[in-house]
């Protein structure tokens, strides 16, 4: 019984199964990095484009062994991902219970919680990074208790009262397991912070053990950063400077949480589980249980806490999807509860609420269409808040039930599109190919030298993932809203709109980077503004940020990389070229 949601998450899952399109951004740097051209989305252009370094890590070396096509891949990891994590969660609280319930009174309520959401089904796949975030979560929660239990002498005797247990000492793979936080997001620094501030107050009184713990929990972040920073010239990822992760914006924020939590009653469910279950936990004779309360404390803060940065941050696009680790965080300690006595009535709302939910309860714009027409892909869309059932559009982006690898798209707008300039390029086609809708529609201009030297093609596109993943892998492919590209990241940002997609960056630049001055220009391009972009570029920090990036990486530039990252961090320029050459080379 206490293993069910494990069986409910695989089925409903695989059932839902399907590829977005930021994965393929991922499928793309997996490519390189099995070429040898290292974790890059262009080679020789070194700007971090993908999130979860972990993630991209584990489809490099499983696709070696494995002879599936690197979507399928992603899908059955993911999966298998989400449900070892439910599963771990699940073993982890039953620790918390058993000392004092009997097995029979145990129920996954908080589990049930988790696996009632569509969206949570929808994230087990996608190929992106959810089912290992998911894992991870459980798996540090497993650990924990499981050294908690042992080191307070529960697994071991039944009859002690553990008044003066004495915890064991924090072994160095749990301590590296709990500092991998950032390799699979980066706020999960915050999981890192909450669930090694427990293990070392665990630890209190015995300094000799605190220091060696911590000094193993910060290994990998350590490492981690100073790698980014030497190899990136950067000490935190590119998708981060693209949508401004440490400006506030509450009000979208509060949007994202009420579009998560408002269609599945989430406030009733969650509440209802922390309030009637979770608060004994924290309640309870510490003689008794010397080391849960903490665990309990940390997950709980820690959810809270990764909650408050994501509607601090202002959400995302994709429905649930960068709130569904808080939420797992949060049920933990009650992934199983005792059930007896009065509580038995939170067992059946929360039994029927799972039904309801799993059944019927869903985002309006999930079933939206306008009255005696076919749905479309925008329908899927919240026309209020910008935010998407990713799943939905992705169907009606493909045609199919179940689009997981690139063939599935191939009828796509976005697969035909890539199709088309793949196959330009493959008849010997060169140059600066804009394609601003990605539909195919391209026009090309002749390369600027010093970038032919580089690549045969430079590919400017809308929608980044299909369409980079379909062309070669020598050529490059810049994005419009900074994922793949530095110079659109580090835009100044002026105003909040979609997540992800509120840099834009005006052509006016990609011609004055990537053709040479003289050209004749599209009759949209003001040859004022291409100068001056052109000038903008050798001014301020602009060279010092492209040459972090495109310089050969010898001994002096990873020195660069590392001493200067700091400051190309805070670089920011402005959007209109005319602008950014004003204050730029004055």
């Amino acid at each position: 019984m206490a293993f069910f949601p494990v069986l409910l998450i695989v089925g409903f899952a695989w059932v839902r199964r399907w590829t977005a399109d930021d994965a393929f951004i991922n499928f793309r740097i997996v490519r390189q990095v099995q070429n040898g051209n290292g974790p890059v989305f262009n080679i020789g252009d070194r700007v971090e484009a993908g999130t979860s370094p972990l993630w991209i890590f584990i489809l490099a070396v499983v696709d070696v062994f494995l002879p599936l096509a690197l979507e399928w891949i992603a899908v059955v990891l993911s999966i298998a991902g989400t449900a070892l994590g439910v599963g771990l969660a699940v073993a982890g609280a039953r620790r918390l219970h058993l000392r004092e319930a009997n097995s029979e009174w145990l129920f996954p309520l908080g589990a049930m919680v988790y696996v009632s959401l569509p969206v949570a089904w929808d994230f087990s796949t996608s190929g992106l990074e959810t089912g290992l975030s998911i894992c991870w979560i459980g798996a540090s929660w497993y650990v924990l208790t499981r050294w908690a239990a042992h080191s307070a002498g529960l697994a071991a005797s039944a009859e002690s009262t553990h008044a003066n247990a004495t915890p064991t000492r924090l072994t160095w793979p749990v301590c590296l397991l709990l500092g991998a936080g950032m390799y699979v997001r980066p706020d999960f620094l915050i999981f890192t912070v909450c669930f090694g501030a427990a293990a070392l107050w665990m630890l209190r009184g015995q300094r000799r053990r605190q220091v060696h713990s911590l000094l193993w929990l910060l290994a990998l972040p350590v490492v981690g950063t100073l790698a980014r920073m030497a190899y990136y010239g950067l000490p935190v990822p590119n998708t981060a400077i693209a949508k401004e992760a440490s400006m506030p914006s509450w009000q979208r924020g509060w949007w994202y949480l009420q579009d998560l939590f408002d269609p599945y009653l989430l406030w009733l469910s969650l509440v209802l589980v922390l309030v009637v279950f979770a608060w004994p936990l924290l309640r309870r004779n510490t003689a008794v249980h010397p080391f849960h309360r903490v665990l309990t404390v940390a997950a709980l803060f820690g959810g809270l806490l990764h909650g408050f940065y994501i509607v601090r941050l202002g959400g995302d696009f994709m429905h649930g999807r960068m709130l569904l680790p808080t939420v797992f965080a949060l049920i933990c300690p009650v992934a199983v509860a005792r059930v007896r006595g009065w509580r038995t009535i939170g067992l059946y709302v929360i039994a029927a609420w799972s039904a309801v939910c799993m059944i019927s309860l869903r985002t309006p714009y999930s079933t939206y269409s306008e009255p005696g027409k076919e749905p479309r892909i925008i329908d899927a869309i919240s026309r209020a808040t910008n935010i998407g059932d990713e799943r939905i559009v992705f169907r009606r982006l493909s045609g199919r039930g179940h689009p997981v690898t690139l063939d599935d798209f191939a009828n796509s707008l976005w697969g035909f599109g890539a199709e088309q300039t793949s196959n330009y390029l493959d008849r010997g086609g060169t140059g600066f190919i804009v394609d601003t809708e990605s539909n195919g529609n391209f026009q090309v201009y002749p390369l600027a030298q010093a970038q032919a030297e580089r690549t045969k093609a430079v590919v400017y596109v809308g929608a980044l993932g299909i369409y980079a993943y379909r062309l070669p892998r020598d050529v490059w492919v810049i994005d419009r809203f900074g994922l793949s590209n530095a110079l659109s990241a580090h835009q100044r940002l002026a105003g909040r709109g979609r997540p992800g997609h509120e840099k834009d960056l005006p052509i006016a630049w990609l011609f004055a980077e990537y053709t040479e001055p003289g050209l004749p220009l599209p009759a949209r391009i003001d040859p004022a503004e291409v100068e001056a972009a052109r000038a903008a570029l050798r001014c301020g920090g602009i060279p010092g940020l492209l040459d972090a990036q495109r310089a050969s990486l010898g001994v002096s530039r990873v020195f660069r990389n590392a001493t200067g990252s700091l400051s190309r961090w805070r670089f920011r320029m402005p959007t209109a070229p005319l602008e950014a050459a004003a204050e730029l080379c004055r």
